[in-house]
């Protein structure tokens, strides 16, 4: 079976401080794990997300192999969001048999 390698990226989207929600907002089919890999750390630099409104630059963590949490700070607020290179290992349909997922 051919691996099945995405990029994710979640943050927060939404106005004001109640409506704020932490969401996956990208999933992206990649080539192989470097081909994730290498587009997860490019976002990790480029991305610019909905917040903050007016970013101070950026702070990049790597938190795994594959993973990477990068802190915005902005003028009133720091905001932070996450991207990973992960391997899909099932997909269910809604009656939650295997899907085709490879």
């Amino acid at each position: 079976m051919m691996e099945n390698w995405h990029v994710l990226l979640e943050e927060t989207v939404g106005f004001g401080r109640e409506s704020y929600r932490w969401v996956l907002t990208k999933v992206a089919r990649c080539e192989d794990r470097d081909d994730a890999r290498k587009r997860a750390y490019a976002l990790a630099k480029e991305y610019e997300p909905e917040h903050p409104m007016s970013p101070r630059g950026r702070r990049i963590f790597q938190v795994g192999n594959d993973t990477w949490v990068v802190q915005v700070p902005g003028a009133t607020a720091d905001f932070h969001f996450r991207v990973s290179a992960a391997l899909m290992l099932v997909e269910l349909d809604k009656k939650g048999e295997i899907g085709s997922a490879g």
